[in-house]
């Protein structure tokens, strides 16, 4: 059965953002100019080869994700054109709490709550699915129980405020440490799994 990947970028005290919602002390903060070391690049591309759905919370979709990486991908003098192009090919499927209607190419909004729509993408089958969004969107995941695999990409620098995807929580979310890996450039990427 395909696994869904909750992956993010967060900070060494595990924020997302600093106490104003930027990310620009982020080695890389998902520009053109990729900023990460030729290794962490490999590593980023093999990533998006293993999967074939994507899931985004409704802002970071109206905030330009797709339109964005759609663009980039295009452009081939552009590095990270590399794996822009998996994440253009890939099924998009948007969560909102509002009816809205898709309005970019290979995207949909999610029909079902969810935990419901998770469950009926990963029976369906296919490469593993991976999802991009902010804190809530991150935090209403885990309290799903369907994310397999949580993959943080830790920066080297401590917001000490901002955004935190585990805040909140009412239940402890299980995980063992699968892999840890870190990059001349100071990122240290750690790939946790779930346990059920």
């Amino acid at each position: 059965m395909r696994k869904l990947i909750l992956q993010m970028q967060t900070s060494v005290d595990c924020l997302v953002c600093d106490g104003e919602g930027t990310t620009d002390g982020f080695v890389w903060n998902w520009g053109p100019e990729w900023t990460w070391d030729e290794a962490l690049q490999g590593k980023f591309i093999e990533l998006k080869k293993s999967i074939d759905c994507i899931l985004l919370s409704r802002k970071m979709a109206e905030e330009g994700f797709i339109d964005y990486w759609h663009e980039i991908a295009v452009e081939d003098s552009l590095p990270a054109s590399r794996f822009a192009a998996s994440i253009d090919a890939a099924e998009k499927v948007v969560f909102s709490r509002s009816p809205r209607t898709a309005s970019w190419p290979r995207t949909r909004m999610a029909g079902k709550t969810l935990t419901e729509e998770i469950r009926d993408l990963k029976a369906r089958g296919g490469k593993n699915m991976i999802a991009y969004g902010g804190a809530e969107f991150a935090a209403a995941l885990l309290r799903s129980g369907e994310v397999d695999e949580v993959k943080l990409f830790i920066n080297p620098i401590a917001f000490g405020r901002g955004k935190n995807p585990f805040e909140g929580m009412t239940e402890a979310f299980r995980l063992r440490l699968a892999r840890a890996e870190a990059f001349p450039c100071g990122v240290l990427v750690a790939k946790f799994e779930a346990l059920h």
